[in-house]
């Protein structure tokens, strides 16, 4: 006989005797519960990297890896993002420079997006028109996982 026909069946038939049905079973359903998961997260790294591209049409995005990689703790913020980005060009117009970034207050450990909105001059009606995009969408950031700022740095917009 040849070696391979006298050790498999003796290392396997051991492995074998040592497993039971259920405990097959429960393994062969975690691997499809951690399969299933990692589907999960590659739909939803692939739908984050479709809405960053759409963003990225109309809004600077500052730190891309970090806003993904918040979006993907935060999964329940990418709508009200969006919303808030489009709202703010239809309100504010073509001449503002949107710029979404990722923010960490080191004091307090928390980690933010902020859109600032730039512009060549600043009106005097600037800030209400900005609460007014934050009110329209605060039902939106009511019960999510994050939050987002909307603001300006006073500097000008920069193409």
């Amino acid at each position: 006989m040849s070696y391979a026909s006298t050790a498999q069946p003796e290392i396997f038939g051991s492995y074998r005797s040592s497993l039971d049905a259920e405990s097959m079973a429960l393994s062969a359903g975690d691997a499809g519960k951690q399969l299933y998961k990692f589907m999960q997260e590659d739909v939803l790294r692939y739908t984050i990297y479709v809405d960053l591209m759409f963003l990225n049409d109309f809004v600077f995005i500052d730190s891309i890896h970090q806003i993904h990689d918040y979006f993907l703790y935060h999964p329940d913020m990418i709508e009200p993002v969006l919303s808030i980005c489009k709202q703010s060009v239809e309100m504010l117009g073509k001449d503002v420079q949107l710029i979404l970034a990722y923010e960490v207050d080191p004091e307090i450990n928390h980690d933010s997006l902020v859109l600032y909105v730039r512009q060549a001059y600043y009106p005097q009606d600037f800030f209400h028109k900005i609460d007014r995009i934050i009110q329209a969408n605060e039902h939106l950031l009511s019960h999510r996982s994050g939050w987002i700022t909307v603001t300006t740095d006073f500097n000008p917009p920069h193409r």
